[in-house]
């Protein structure tokens, strides 16, 4: 948690407080509480926001997936992206990054589990999930035969 304190002038000229240096700082940092208080120096009028936030960090949900995660995490963004384009939507209104990233770590994806990621709704639960779990079982299906004919052709050169 990190802390700091914002005193904010008041411009005569405009006839309010210049908050610009306030609000950009805000929609930088997830703030957690803030308290703010009036006062006067040298004949001058402040707001002073004493304000407890964490810094906002984007970070890549692939940081720490597997490998196999990793690849379930780019089939699932490449059939959000590609389903965007057919409804005319940002990718980020189907699913966001963060949330097929938890999809993509999910051992099972039904509509019961997804509907515990936040952000993930009924309508969307209803209208999508039949296509992630098509998309998600479709590469397992085709990965399936490969391992069983590896297994026969390391058992076929024992022979």
């Amino acid at each position: 948690m990190a802390y700091k304190i914002i005193s904010i002038p008041f411009d005569e000229e405009k006839g309010e407080f210049e908050e610009d240096k306030l609000v950009k700082f805000m929609q930088e940092v997830d703030v957690r509480s803030m308290s703010e208080s009036f006062f006067q120096a040298g004949g001058k009028s402040y707001w002073s926001f004493f304000v407890e936030y964490s810094p906002r960090i984007k970070s890549d949900p692939r940081i720490e997936m597997t490998a196999e995660q990793k690849e379930r995490y780019e089939r699932l963004r490449e059939w959000r992206n590609t389903r965007a384009e057919k409804e005319g939507l940002p990718p980020y209104i189907i699913a966001t990054n963060k949330q097929i990233g938890i999809m993509a770590t999910m051992k099972e994806v039904s509509k019961a589990n997804l509907s515990d990621i936040k952000g993930w709704g009924k309508a969307k639960s209803e209208k999508y999930t039949n296509d992630i779990v098509h998309v998600l079982k479709q590469k397992e299906q085709i990965a399936a035969p490969q391992q069983n004919s590896v297994q026969q052709n390391i058992f076929s050169n024992e022979k």
